[in-house]
């Protein structure tokens, strides 16, 4: 009499389950220690590479356990499945961000004020930062056909200001009136 194989548990499955769910923990992290300031922005943006790596990997896990699946009818489809939906799930930020990237025109500064722009406070800046220049007349057309009415939102934002100074407990600014923290309008 033949004797039926024993089924294997795919070993990629496994580790697609295990390099996703890593991936997630380290983007969650590093997620939160750049937003507190404990992470500096080139260490994120390193940390958020290896993240897509690993990310990528775990779907290449996946990819390699569905074949075994499939073929061979090895175990571990629940392991696959999770591995290859939190990988999915790790992967979709970088994916809005680059869809961000092809519709949206590369500029580094929105103005709106091209004549005479609003000054930076440039006293807590470092070495490692980019060089503040004025924008070109090319970057200015772009900004002008991507953003037509960024100058007339600035303006009538401007025509909103309140006659008098705020006082310190001020939160909302109307027209006429302002209302301090309480709630009581002054």
């Amino acid at each position: 009499m033949a004797s039926i194989p024993e089924r294997q548990t795919s070993k990629a499955a496994g580790w697609s389950r295990r390099t996703a769910a890593f991936s997630a923990v380290l983007l969650l992290t590093v997620f939160v220690g750049h937003r507190f300031d404990l992470v500096e922005t080139p260490v994120f943006l390193w940390v958020l590479g290896i993240v897509a790596l690993l990310a990528a990997l775990a779907l290449l896990f996946a990819g390699f356990a569905f074949t075994r699946l499939w073929n061979f009818g090895d175990l571990g489809g629940r392991d696959l499945t999770v591995g290859a939906l939190l990988a999915l799930l790790v992967l979709a930020p970088f994916g809005v961000a680059a869809y961000w990237a092809t519709i949206y025109p590369p500029l580094r500064d929105i103005s709106t004020d091209f004549d005479d722009p609003p000054a930076l406070d440039v006293s807590d800046r470092t070495k490692d930062m980019n060089v503040l220049s004025p924008s070109t007349s090319g970057e200015q057309r772009l900004q002008t056909e991507t953003y037509p009415h960024a100058a007339t939102i600035c303006r009538s934002r401007l025509s909103w200001m309140p006659s008098r100074p705020c006082s310190t407990g001020a939160i909302g600014i109307l027209p006429n009136r302002i209302r301090t923290s309480e709630g009581k309008a002054r």
